[in-house]
């Protein structure tokens, strides 16, 4: 293999790992936000049956 090959190779290799990273972060990103969208929905749940009872 000639070192131009060796060196693409390489290069895409590296470039789909750093591509995995993205991808990763991106979703624990979503991740994140839907774990903290469920939360806001039962604080939601939580605070409307307070009113409920308080009425």
């Amino acid at each position: 293999m000639n070192d131009h090959l060796k060196d693409a190779a390489v290069a895409a290799s590296v470039s789909d790992g750093q591509l995995l990273e993205t991808y990763g972060r991106i979703d624990g990103a979503v991740e994140l936000t839907r774990e903290q969208q469920v939360i806001e929905d039962e604080i939601g749940r939580r605070g409307l049956k307070a009113n409920e009872a308080a009425a």
